[in-house]
């Protein structure tokens, strides 16, 4: 095992752990990397073979200490539980593609600045623009756009999901993306929208995965498919319907409606052949671009990641000597 894989190991059991450890005990790190370095080629067999070991529990410690400190680090980023339920006004970037729900338009709000005084927000928010129930929605087409700058009033709460078991698990998801509070903007509260410059690179590429989205929609409008479609080209699952899902999830092709590996190698190859005359001295970027561009496209879910950026820590590794070579 290599120290990319020792440090994956540490931070995979962080992750089984009910709660997050002190981390004055990272201090054990500095004996063991010493360890390692002085024993690295020490004449004994027994004092390198030590230093193997001292240098692989070091790269566990450093993942598992290292993972901590950044979900510590996540985790303070919150709603202070005196601003739960109360009127927040502020301003922020819309980020993602607005999402469509039961009560009106989801999407979510990286804040710039809070105009409440003493308020505390979270960086990232989950906003919902309720519909107006005396008007029902007709339009397809979203309020808000990504990138757009709004100011806004918000009555925001703290992530709260259910413990059922074997059911979603609404806290890990917001989690995961990055949002730390959701809230709501009530119908017929005013906001203000500021769109954004065409040259800003901020939100360009949601911006242009939303346009593309709206293309495809409007070119198989009575299509029941059309939510395949979107979901095949740019990873946005979310005009599938639940049917639908239910069908993929009993046949196991459930996967391969969202971009995978396998795309990415489809397009890679497909955009290497393509160019292939033209970069015949730069190998790396026909390998390169076209994932980078499919994984951009797909919002960077974690397949894309994987693929673009294979074993990088190993490959660093290995080139910097720092584990000996079998």
């Amino acid at each position: 095992m290599g120290p990319a894989a020792f440090f994956a190991a540490g931070a995979w059991l962080l992750q089984q752990q009910p709660r997050l450890p002190s981390l004055a005990a990272a201090s054990i790190l500095v004996p063991l990397l010493l360890c390692a370095r002085y024993w690295w080629n020490a004449s004994p067999a027994a004092l390198r073979i030590a230093s193997r070991l001292a240098l692989g529990l070091a790269c566990f410690a450093a993942g598992f200490y290292w993972a901590a400190a950044y979900g510590g680090w996540r985790l303070a980023d919150e709603l202070p539980a005196r601003w739960e339920g109360r009127d927040v006004r502020l301003r922020g970037t819309v980020t993602g593609l607005p999402e469509r729900t039961a009560s009106g338009w989801r999407f979510g709000v990286e804040t710039e600045r809070v105009i409440t005084p003493d308020a505390e927000v979270p960086h990232r928010l989950l906003i919902t623009l309720m519909d107006d129930p005396a008007e029902p929605a007709v339009t397809t087409e979203p309020p808000v756009e990504a990138g757009e700058h709004l100011v806004f009033t918000a009555r925001l709460r703290r992530p709260h999901g259910t413990y059922n078991p074997h059911g979603f698990d609404f806290e890990g998801w917001l989690l995961e993306r990055g949002f730390r509070a959701t809230g709501y903007v009530r119908t017929g509260e005013p906001f203000s929208r500021e769109r954004p410059v065409p040259w800003q690179f901020s939100g360009g590429i949601d911006r242009w995965r939303a346009s593309l989205r709206s293309h495809l929609l409007a070119a198989v409008p009575e299509s029941a498919f059309a939510g395949v479609l979107v979901a095949l080209a740019i990873g946005d699952q979310q005009a599938i319907t639940a049917e639908q899902w239910q069908v993929y999830t009993r046949t196991g092709v459930n996967h391969l409606m969202s971009i995978s590996g396998l795309h990415i190698t489809m397009l890679g190859a497909v955009a290497g052949f393509a160019v292939s005359r033209l970069w015949r001295r730069s190998s790396r970027l026909v390998r390169a671009l076209p994932a980078v561009d499919a994984g951009a496209w797909a919002d960077w879910p974690p397949p894309s990641v994987t693929r673009c950026f294979p074993d990088s820590p190993c490959r660093h590794s290995a080139r910097c000597g720092c584990w000996p070579r079998p």
